[in-house]
């Protein structure tokens, strides 16, 4: 398992898209590539030995292989409605042409149905209880502090003797908990590239090329934390997702400067370790024109536009950088209002392993340029804060797209034989901002102007990458469109810590009801007998698991499900009475595997238009039960998972009798003639392969 060391792991402050993040010990990136260029060497020179050695002990597909090779084109949040409705409306040839040839029909999903559990059980054809990946958020049951689901840091094993600093360095460690299918093919001698499939890092080694996705961190080790810079502002301030800063402004006969520090990593040695740091300096050309000098290389900036990627070099000792790189906006000249996205690892001086080998990264940034690496790459929270505006975020997010389809379409010309699969996040990452159904029934966020159809736009752009898959595939190709859920508008908040204390389930040390921003703070555990965290999820704070549980297995804890089941289910929103929750799922009864004890005990599956408030996500107690959602972020799908099915498409017929995403595997498996193993919990879509006797 590859391992990179780490600092030690602490809840951040920020959310984004939702999870907290830690800071990292980042390796030298000069030292990491000096290194991984060394081993890369030598494995091309033993390459063919090792071909040979793979081919010997590699097994055999108990059947015939059924195609060449498999595209799977993932697109997160690709609705069936709205898909249906532009299909309708001839707007979307390519897909039209696809169905016909295949299938179009409703993918069912996971509980709940985000994108790290669907997208863990896509790849590994199993239910969430084998592997282990049940929400955004895992929560520690010794400290109740909550954590990323799909990675976990661990305590390293002593390092030289060279003084402190350098010993016992913690890692990472991906926490899924069973084998996607690539690495099965790779048991075969069947070549795989994934592309930004979430639930895959730190990446594992197998037969193939891997690019990371979602859960991928910044520079800074945090799932994306923007930095802006004010001429105004007196001190440092911090925001939801990101940072503010004060500006010097220097005046001179024939120019006007500005200076800042932009903050980085962690030093990767030292006790102390405090934040790297790397000086700017901006220089006025005009109103709407500046040039920004990082080091000794100067950039330009237009004022309202997006910089290209700018790389940026933070000097731990001479001779030795940590990379990054991040995209600018110059939002105001007078005052100066500088925006700095979050710092995302450079593909082609990668300071974390973010592929598989590790150079895979830098040999994709030759082919195409540099490319964004942070696993949400959207700034959803400078839309949210009004430091981007829609058409911005809209534009930085179509770039996006664009260079994720620039890598894709070389995976593609480099794919004869084998699987490819690549997830486009564009449909999700857009829809959270722009979907509306019907428009008048959410009351927060910006609107795109009238006439504007920026969903259909999306989606057109989707159909333009089917196009093309399908213009270079033949009937020697299966080809799979997936996505991994639905969407619906988000109106309303719900903080299920709030309604367990008013219900009288969680109860704090000094019987306060004031909000706080720091996880399960106050909460007097000794008499709390329920808490939530994740989209969803409430534990029994149980005997035996809880560090300091109240509540005894067996016919307590049964009778205490049953009364939450049954006050959930009446808990109605008071500005209309309107019902909240469409079920309450057991996970006793939705699980099964050898995780399932990790999971929430109960998981609300809310009605469209509810989702988990913000901050009780992460265990904050806001003390209010209901809030009105005013953020940009207009639309989500964390509610009953059968009411946000996702979509499958196919050039070929497929078995349509209620398809899941936990089917997926097993087909692309059959696709290549391996058998279903018998851990996974789908079945192949395909047709029966007729008896090889």
């Amino acid at each position: 398992m590859r391992r990179f060391p780490l600092a030690l792991y602490h809840v951040a402050q920020m959310l984004c898209y939702i999870g907290p993040g830690g800071g990292f010990a980042i390796l030298v990136s000069l030292f990491a590539l000096f290194v991984s260029t060394v081993v890369s060497f030598l494995a091309l020179l033993l390459y063919p030995l090792r071909r040979l050695l793979r081919w010997f002990r590699q097994k055999r597909p108990e059947g015939e292989v059924r195609f060449r090779r498999v595209i799977v084109l993932g697109m997160d949040g690709l609705d069936p409605e709205v898909l249906q409705h532009f299909l309708q409306q001839e707007e979307l040839p390519s897909f039209k042409r696809l169905a016909s040839r295949g299938i179009f029909s409703r993918l069912g999903t996971t509980l709940p149905a985000v994108s790290p559990v669907a997208w863990a059980t896509f790849q590994t054809g199993v239910n969430p209880g084998k592997h282990r990946i049940f929400d955004f958020l895992r929560r520690d049951p010794a400290t109740y502090m909550p954590a990323l689901a799909s990675m976990e840091i661990r305590e390293g094993t002593p390092g030289p003797h060279i003084g402190r600093r350098f010993r016992r360095s913690p890692f990472a460690v991906l926490r899924r908990g069973a084998v996607p299918f690539w690495e099965i093919l790779s048991e075969y001698g069947i070549f795989s590239q994934v592309l930004n499939v979430p639930s895959t890092f730190p990446p594992r080694p197998f037969f193939g090329c891997l690019l990371a996705g979602m859960d991928v961190p910044d520079l800074r080790g945090t799932q994306g934390t923007f930095q802006q810079f004010l001429e105004n502002l007196s001190s440092p301030t911090s925001l939801v997702g990101g940072e503010r800063f004060p500006v010097l402004r220097c005046e001179g006969a024939k120019e006007t400067r500005f200076r800042g520090k932009i903050r980085g990593p962690e030093h990767p040695f030292g006790s102390d370790r405090p934040p790297l740091e790397l000086e700017w300096s901006l220089t006025l050309q005009g109103r709407s024109l500046a040039t920004i000098q990082l080091g000794n290389r100067t950039h330009p900036l237009t004022l309202a536009e997006w910089s290209e990627w700018i790389p940026i070099r933070f000097p731990v000792f001479p001779g030795s950088n940590v990379h990054g790189m991040c995209r600018m906006l110059l939002r105001s000249t007078s005052p100066l209002d500088l925006y700095v996205s979050p710092i995302h690892i450079d593909p082609r001086r990668p300071a974390l392993p973010i592929s598989h080998p590790l150079l895979f990264s830098v040999h994709l940034s030759h082919w195409v340029g540099r490319f964004p690496t942070l696993g949400t790459a959207e700034d959803h929270w400078a839309l949210n804060h009004g430091i981007l505006s829609l058409d911005q975020f809209r534009n930085e997010a179509t770039e996006n797209h664009h260079q994720r389809t620039a890598l894709f379409e070389a995976a593609l010309a480099r794919t004869d034989r084998g699987v490819l699969t690549m997830v486009f996040d564009y449909p999700d990452r857009m829809q959270h901002a722009f979907y509306q159904d019907p428009p008048e029934k959410v009351p927060g966020g910006m609107k795109p102007d009238p006439g504007e159809k920026p969903l259909l736009e999306v989606y057109r752009e989707l159909d333009k990458r089917l196009e093309h898959v399908l213009e270079v595939t033949g009937e020697e190709s299966l080809v799979l469109v997936v996505s991994d859920h639905g969407f619906g508008s988000f109106r309303r908040a719900v903080d299920l810590n709030a309604w367990l204390e008013q219900k009288g389930y969680l109860i704090r040390e000094d019987g306060s009801t004031s909000p706080n921003r720091i996880p399960f703070m106050g909460v007097d555990w000794g008499r709390t007998c329920a808490y939530a965290l994740g989209m969803g999820g409430i534990f029994i704070n149980r005997v035996g698991r809880e560090s300091r549980g109240t509540v005894s297995t067996g016919a307590e804890h049964e009778s205490l499900c049953e009364d939450l089941i049954r006050d959930l289910k009446d808990l109605v929103d008071p500005t209309d009475n309107s019902p909240v929750v469409h079920h309450v799922h057991r996970s006793s009864d939705r699980y099964q595997g050898p995780y399932v004890e990790e999971a929430p005990d109960l998981i609300v599956g809310f009605q469209r238009g509810f989702r988990c408030e913000w901050g009780s996500v992460a265990g904050h107690l806001s003390g209010v039960v209901f809030h009105t959602n005013e953020l940009s972020w207009q639309a989500d799908h964390a509610f009953d998972p059968s009411l946000v099915p996702g979509v499958l498409l196919s050039n070929v017929p497929l078995r349509c009798d209620n398809p899941h995403l936990v089917d997926l595997a097993p087909t692309i498996l059959d696709a290549m003639g391996i058998d279903t193993p018998s851990h996974m919990d789908g079945t192949s879509l395909l047709s029966p392969r007729e008896s090889s006797s």
